[in-house]
């Protein structure tokens, strides 16, 4: 009976066994030879710099945003991506160029989406694409106010969650949820508080 328990107490105390290291795997194709990448590389070469598949969902890389508005105009009247489903941004604070506009299409007759990725710098302006998917003009309000990026010809370009007197922009990533707006909250609630106490005097 003893050595059976011993027997049991070893087989608890063994350390579990690891599964094997998964490989890398590199979710990303190369989209060289896409009949949506050949067209819009050969029609905006100055433009178009790389294009990636993953999942099913086509990416075109941006260099930057002159002639954007050209490229839009394309997608939509010749490759028949008809909507702007979402419209949004990320920030990479050690990049030279710190900031990347997403653009996610969608078209109706083709069933397919297609994810346009444009990098910027800080305080690099974008031309609004409002004009041409009316439904851009709210997400570019977002993105302005959450990052600061700015859309040129915007029709009414303002903070569209925070208070339009709030300064900073809190989906940037050295925002620090301490640091609230402090002028704000004493000229508005008439409260100031110690980032480092909490203390709200």
């Amino acid at each position: 009976m003893a050595e059976e328990n011993k027997k049991n107490s070893e087989k608890k105390t063994a350390p579990p066994k690891r599964p094997p290291k998964k490989e890398e795997v590199n979710l990303y194709e190369d989209l060289a030879g896409a009949e949506i990448f050949e067209n819009l590389k050969s029609k905006f070469s100055d433009l178009v710099v790389d294009g990636k598949k993953i999942r099913g969902q086509n990416i075109i890389y941006l260099k930057n945003g002159e002639n954007l508005l050209d490229l839009f105009i394309y997608l939509r009247d010749e490759e028949k991506f008809d909507m702007l489903a979402d419209l949004t941004a990320i920030d990479y604070p050690e990049r030279e160029k710190r900031f990347t506009v997403l653009y996610n299409l969608y078209s109706f007759s083709k069933l397919e989406r297609l994810l346009i990725r444009l990098d910027i710098s800080e305080g690099e302006e974008v031309e609004t694409v409002s004009n041409i998917w009316p439904s851009a003009n709210w997400p570019e309000r977002e993105v302005f106010d959450m990052f600061g990026i700015k859309f040129k010809n915007h029709p009414d370009l303002r903070r569209i969650l925070l208070p339009e007197d709030w300064k900073t922009h809190p989906l940037r990533k050295d925002f620090n949820v301490k640091d609230r707006d402090q002028d704000w909250m004493e000229k508005h609630l008439g409260i100031r508080e110690d980032v480092n106490t909490g203390e709200v005097k």
